[in-house]
Order: C-alpha cells, then structure tokens, then sequence
C-alpha cells in the first residue's frame, strides 16, 4: 500500500455501524472522510474518520474527540497523531473511557524535557481490557523503542504502522489524513470512492 508521510491525523472506531457515524458527524457539522472496512452501512465494522479539523494536530482537540465518539457511540476509539514524521501520539478510549495515551517522543513537544526523552504509555496491561486476542508483548519493542540515532525508528509513520499491524487496525489510517485524502493521495489499495465526505461538497 501506499503511505504518506509527514503530519497527519485521525481516529479509528472499532466495531460501529458506519452509518451511524456518518450521522454524528454531520450532526456535529464536521467536515470529513470516513471509511469502514466493509460495505454495508448497517454491520459493524472498524472506521477511520479524517476531520478538518483534526490535521491542525491539536493534541487536546484530538483526544476529546475521541473520547467523545467513544462515548457516544460506545465503542473503542484509537486517535493517532504523527508531528513531522519524527513524534508519534496515540490515545485509546472505551465508551468514552482513557484507557491509554503514548507519546513516542516526549521531549518533542515539550521543551522542559530531552529529545531524547523515553517514550511514555502504551501500557500493555492496560490496553489488554480492549485487545483480547493479539500478542500485546510485540507491543513493546515497537513502542519503546527511540526514534533516535538511525538504527532505530527513522519515521513516525513506520512506528504506526507496525502498532496498527500488532492491533489489527485497518491499515489505511497509516500515512492519511484529511487533507491527503481531499488531494487524491490516498492509499494504494483504496480508491476515492471508499470515502465517504460528510459536509463536504
């Protein structure tokens, strides 16, 4: 598949009727893409919702989105936000509920610690009250390991896509945003039709 790298965001919701996402967003007047791993709007199946507003990759306005379509819809919610390519952060809700936050690179955002600050969440205990049946232990060396010097991570969307492969996520949340997917660059084995705009014209 193809990835885009560099800045993006958007959430995955587990197991949801895509049409009723559909509806909440538009009630919520969202501007946005949403593509489910199946084809019938009424079975549930895991989404990823690219927000407008999300690409501004404000770290608050992702995570209480999250937790709010969480709630709402009472399902799990797995934000993910990738500054530049080089910081990863994620947080998982459950019916509204913060089961865990990970940030690959603390010291990215925040001044007062080191670059090279160790990576923070992605607790394997904690995320094993949502994923029951994957090896949480690949978890690990993954999440942990820094995005410095080069024999490690070289990008943030690498270090995506492997979490995604251990949660088994839909992979085209990997590399995507809103504003790649309103310019066509999109992933390989998904066409433009997949996603459906909501408040877009």
């Amino acid at each position: 598949m193809k990835i885009t790298t560099k800045n993006y965001a958007n959430i995955t919701l587990l197991k949801v009727e895509q049409k009723q996402v559909l509806k909440l967003l538009a009630d919520e007047g969202r501007h946005a893409y949403v593509v489910s791993d199946g084809t019938s709007e009424m079975m549930e199946r895991d989404a990823v919702i690219y927000d407008e507003e999300l690409d501004e990759l404000d770290a608050k306005v992702v995570s209480e989105m999250a937790q709010r379509l969480s709630k709402q819809l009472r399902c799990v919610a797995f934000a993910v936000i990738n500054y530049n390519d080089e910081t990863l952060l994620t947080w998982l809700y459950r019916s509204g509920e913060l089961i865990d936050a990970y940030n690959s690179q603390p010291g990215y955002l925040n001044p007062k610690l080191e670059e090279n600050h160790q990576p923070t969440g992605a607790n394997p205990d904690k995320m094993a009250k949502v994923f029951k049946n994957v090896q949480l232990t690949d978890l690990g060396p993954i999440t942990r390991r820094p995005s410095y010097p080069d024999e490690n991570y070289c990008t943030a969307t690498d270090r995506h896509a492997d979490i995604v492969s251990v949660l088994r996520l839909p992979r085209f949340a990997v590399g995507t945003g809103f504003y790649t997917v309103k310019i066509g660059d999109i992933p390989a084995d998904l066409v433009a039709g997949d996603f459906v705009p909501v408040n877009i014209k």
